[in-house]
């Protein structure tokens, strides 16, 4: 069975890359499978297409390091989550696909009532947001922070 995934041929910049139809990925162990609905785009993302982030996959791969979907295949040893689950996942890259296969640790249960593009929104910028206020700035109890620009 073959699905569609976003792959870069060659780094560039995001017209580089193609609507590719590649083999449908398989649960291995520890694994689930993820029927795609959203993928995040965010500013790491564009680095990976351009050939200057800190980790690239070997080409031609696919970017994408967050994905919102339903689980649709449970691979051996993967506890926690059942064929139907709703999840937020985590991956370094292969994000902008309609199906991936992704560590079950690396995936989050999703409420019913949260869109999944809604989801994908609270992701990665979330965690970018708070890795630089609290890891970075240290910010404490009683401090108060200026945002001067919080759309990017």
């Amino acid at each position: 069975m073959t699905v569609h995934a976003l792959l870069i041929p060659a780094h560039g910049e995001p017209e580089c890359l193609r609507w590719t139809e590649v083999e449908s990925p398989r649960p291995g162990t520890g694994e689930v499978l993820i029927d795609v609905h959203c993928a995040g785009i965010n500013y790491p993302d564009l680095l990976v297409i351009r050939g200057s982030y800190q980790n690239l996959a070997p080409l031609p791969f696919s970017p994408g390091k967050e994905v919102a979907g339903t689980i649709s295949a449970v691979g051996a040893e993967a506890s926690g989550f059942v064929v139907g689950d709703r999840v937020l996942a985590y991956v370094e890259s292969g994000g902008y696909c309609e199906r991936i296969a992704v560590r079950a640790l690396d995936c989050c249960p999703m409420p019913r009532e949260l869109d999944f593009a809604d989801a994908i929104a609270i992701g990665l910028t979330f965690q970018t947001a708070h890795f630089a206020l609290f890891e970075r700035a240290r910010l404490r109890a009683g401090e108060t922070v200026l945002v001067t620009g919080a759309t990017g």
